[in-house]
């Protein structure tokens, strides 16, 4: 059964606002932004058959205007680059279309295509995994792999106070993590600031001891960002819970080396552009810590 007709007067009326919104945040001018729109719209007039009814109208839609204006930043790298030497700044930034859009430009004009689409997706849309593969019909595996290559690994340390039992080693801990992201233009930092509760069982060997872990407990997740405009801070807070495997080498009676690996899951409730928007996320992540802890 082939699918209904397209309405386009409809779809304009009803998304045209939206598509236009996109295209002014990612282009950051509006003359630029409205060709956008018409382009957009006189396409699927004139070959309907590219929204195949795989997705909505609206992921459709906000998924094209995304593809296009990536091109055309990419295309006008060069005249950019050029505009920044040759005007005063003020000038830069009064055609910017919002300062958080100016960062994310200056972002996209650093990265490969399709890392830039899960970029937009991520940071501007806040989307979940799930939504960015369904948008971009790939796996959420890939866009977890996608997000991972935007920052470097995110490298911290904890402080433990342990508690040993007969079976099971007790250790509430305190741990920070930062990773980045840096190019010409732009600037990114997300660190994580957790406390945890961790039992593990251990197994004694001449020079070290092994260890297997479970933990679970909160984390304040923190990105900000170092640009010529002014895009604002996120911070969001997560229960976590985390399965770990490490080696531990004493250095006193009472203080041991940590040396630990492990898989940690977060669930978090991400809030959209409308605070009343908001939506659960469930992420992996790889952790490997070094610290010190206090036998009790």
């Amino acid at each position: 059964m082939s699918s209904p007709p397209l309405d386009l007067e409809q779809a304009y009326v009803k998304y045209g606002h939206g598509v236009l919104r996109r295209a002014r945040v990612l282009l950051g001018n509006e003359e630029d932004a409205r060709e956008m729109v018409h382009e957009i719209f006189v396409g699927l007039l004139e070959a309907p058959e590219q929204h195949r009814g795989r997705s909505s109208l609206a992921t459709w839609l906000y998924s094209a205007t995304t593809h296009r204006c990536l091109n055309r930043i990419r295309d006008r790298k060069n005249q950019l680059e050029l505009l920044r030497e040759r005007v005063a700044p003020a000038q830069t930034e009064a055609t910017s279309g919002g300062a958080d859009g100016a960062a994310l430009r200056q972002l996209l004009l650093a990265l490969p295509e399709e890392l830039a689409a899960v970029a937009v997706y991520h940071y501007l849309d806040e989307m979940t995994q799930q939504e960015i593969a369904d948008t971009m019909g790939r796996s959420r595996r890939h866009v977890v792999n996608s997000l991972e290559r935007l920052a470097e690994p995110c490298q911290g340390a904890f402080i433990a106070y342990s508690v040993a039992g007969p079976v099971l080693t007790l250790s509430p801990r305190l741990s920070v993590c930062f990773s980045g992201f840096e190019n010409e233009y732009l600037r990114a930092d997300a660190n994580e600031y957790a406390l945890e509760l961790k039992a593990a069982r251990t197994w004694d060997w001449p020079l070290v001891s092994l260890e297997a872990g479970l933990a679970a407990g909160a984390s304040l997740l923190e990105q900000t960002f170092d640009t010529e405009g002014n895009a604002h801070a996120r911070r969001n807070l997560a229960a976590s819970i985390a399965a770990s495997a490490g080696a531990t080498a004493e250095l006193s009676a009472a203080l041991y080396l940590l040396l630990e690996a492990g898989l940690q899951s977060y669930a978090l409730r991400l809030t959209r552009g409308n605070p009343a928007s908001t939506a659960w996320e469930v992420a992996l992540a790889l952790r490997s810590y070094a610290g010190l802890g206090w036998y009790w």
